[in-house]
């Protein structure tokens, strides 16, 4: 026994500088590579890979010996790894690789060929090939690979390996036909080839490939009537196009086909109202309410439908009859539903009706009240009606008991999004107060919210805040604009004005002008002064190009152009000046529908 330890330890001291030795050849010769001083570290793999056979080290040596030109070299320790390891195509790509470096491409494409040739059926064997190919920058042979793999192979067709590579070679027509041949094979992973189809199609600025993504649908949806999933994926690529009225033309298709009880039509109700297309969610509600009281969504849609006709007013330029209309709608949809805790959201809206628009502020307290108390309400809708009671008490100037009601939502409900949102409500008071320390911290805490929107707004007041206070010791600019902006939540517009305009004059070169001139704006086409209203948008694009809001100032100019002011023809003009001028605009996707809409394209 004592013979044996002493024998380790001799191997142990003797090969200990062997094992440093190597160490530092390693990292000798992989510095040497890094700087591109092949002809050194060629020298060094050689050494190393001749000693441990390696692929990694052959890799490397391989690698220096064509950077240096020893090209009869190269195919000599190719060959040798091809004789070695029968049965392994990779290195025929190896051999054709040399071949095609030292200029000889008849003999690299023969060896290619080989390769392929060789090919038995094994998955992982083809995908290797392919891959080899693709390392050697050769896609039309990584093709051919998976093809041939196809044939070979026909339970496994590679239909997604093979839109990679023409994803990669800029091939989208292939790449989209490989991707639906997918869905017949396994209809199961439509929801992946979504996500790739997202990524690859709609993250990319060329619009060309909506198209080629849209031919191919429609093509698929005619030839297979009877198969839902390309339907499903057609409407899907119309809401990623903003088209949400020929999303709902197809869903309507849909829905009738194979008998369905509206829910599609119901969810991109909603998603169209979130969009602000509001003329699509009521076709939406319309539609599900003429199939009749026994539908699922019949009343979710009656409410629904008042929702989307509420916001649509609200947006428009919309008389005192409107809104007494409007408020018609709602008593009538009331007696027709029932109060109870199944509407409550009818009953919260018409409080907000009244309390903002129809100067009732005792009947939308009272109404408040009795849905809070209705039996079987659910605790996040007594919550909302909360909520809905503490704008009225801010809206009246009753700040501090708005605040405690904010704050008593937000303790109850700390980890719910309503809870978020009433966080974010009583920051934003404590805001109007002047009181920035407290409703930056509060708003930092927001940032974290699992509600994108609650998050968005946050993290965007947070950086007023901070823009406007942590290098400016001043804080008199902000909290003039604060109050401006309470002022406007209490549509005391005449008031807001006033105090924006002092503070123009007071701090005419301040980081807040702009802000201040887009808040303006949003007063103005509430006052029906869109001429006015126009001018400051045109302020903010022309003098603050550089700045967050500029984007925004074109695309609610454009919106203005539109919608209020009859002039199509500039509308068109701004739309298409943000798409090149912003690109990467949050507003690029409905710039680029509202302009083809403008133009009178065919998006069917």
């Amino acid at each position: 026994m004592r013979h044996i330890i002493c024998i380790l330890l001799l191997l142990g001291i003797h090969s200990a500088p062997l094992l440093s030795q190597v160490s530092e050849d390693k990292q000798l010769a992989s510095q040497y590579f890094q700087n591109q001083e092949y002809d050194k570290a060629v020298v060094i793999y050689q050494k190393i890979y001749s000693q441990s056979k390696l692929p990694f080290y052959y890799n490397f040596y391989l690698e220096c010996l064509l950077k240096t030109g020893n090209y009869k070299q190269a195919e000599k320790i190719v060959k040798k790894e091809i004789k070695e390891k029968k049965g392994n195509p990779n290195y025929l790509v190896d051999l054709g690789f040399v071949h095609h470096t030292a200029g000889d491409f008849i003999k690299s494409e023969q060896n290619y060929e080989k390769a392929i040739k060789t090919l038995t059926p094994d998955r992982h064997q083809i995908t290797a090939l392919a891959n080899s190919f693709l390392k050697r920058k050769e896609p039309d042979f990584a093709i051919r690979t998976y093809i041939k793999g196809r044939k070979i192979l026909p339970n496994y067709p590679f239909y997604m390996e093979l839109a990679n590579v023409y994803a990669r070679i800029g091939d989208t027509h292939k790449m989209v036909e490989e991707y639906l041949d997918l869905l017949y094979f396994s209809p199961s992973k439509k929801n992946q080839i979504q996500g790739i189809l997202q990524h690859q199609v709609f993250n990319s600025p060329d619009t060309k490939k909506h198209n080629t993504l849209k031919t191919a649908l429609i093509k698929r949806v005619q030839k297979n009537t009877n198969n839902i999933i390309f339907a499903d994926l057609l409407i899907w690529l119309y809401i990623q196009m903003a088209d949400y009225e020929i999303a709902l033309k197809h869903s309507i298709s849909i829905d009738k086909r194979f008998k369905e009880d509206g829910g599609r039509i119901y969810t991109l109700g909603k998603l169209c109202e979130e969009n602000e297309d509001f003329n699509t969610a009521i076709q939406c509600y319309e539609y599900i309410i003429n199939k009749g009281n026994l539908s699922y969504y019949f009343i979710s849609s009656k409410m629904q439908l008042l929702h989307a006709l509420n916001e649509k007013l609200l947006r428009t330029e919309y008389t005192e009859d409107d809104l007494f209309e409007l408020e018609k709608l709602y008593l009538t949809t009331m007696k027709e539903v029932g109060k109870s805790s199944q509407t409550i959201q009818l009953l919260r809206e018409l409080a907000r009706l009244y309390a903002f628009y129809l100067d009732k502020l005792p009947d939308a307290t009272q109404l408040l009240k009795e849905s809070i108390n209705t039996p079987g309400i659910k605790q996040n809708e007594a919550a909302a009606c909360k909520l809905e009671l503490a704008d009225i008490l801010l809206f009246k100037g009753e700040v501090w008991e708005a605040s405690l009601l904010y704050s008593q939502i937000d303790k109850a409900f700390k980890h719910d999004p309503i809870g978020h949102e009433a966080k974010f409500r009583n920051a934003k008071l404590f805001y109007f107060q002047g009181q920035f320390n407290w409703a930056k911290s509060q708003l930092d805490v927001l940032k974290a919210s699992t509600s994108k929107l609650i998050a968005n707004d946050a993290l965007n007041l947070s950086i007023l805040i901070s823009d406007n206070t942590v290098l400016d010791t001043n804080t008199q600019p902000l909290f003039l604009y604060a109050t401006a902006e309470m002022l406007q939540f209490q549509n005391k517009y005449n008031q807001a004005l006033i105090i924006l305009d002092s503070l123009l004059k007071q701090y005419p070169s301040h980081t807040l002008n702009d802000e201040v001139y887009f808040k303006k704006a949003e007063i103005l086409i509430k006052k029906k002064k869109y001429q006015k209203a126009a001018k400051l948008y045109e302020i903010i694009i022309s003098d603050y190009s550089y700045d967050i809001l500029a984007d925004n100032a074109m695309y609610e100019l454009a919106k203005l152009h539109e919608t209020r002011l009859s002039n199509t023809a500039k509308a068109m003009e701004l739309y298409q000046k943000l798409l090149t001028s912003y690109p990467g605009s949050t507003f690029s996707v409905y710039a680029r529908n509202n302009f083809r809409k403008l133009r009178g394209d065919n998006l069917n």
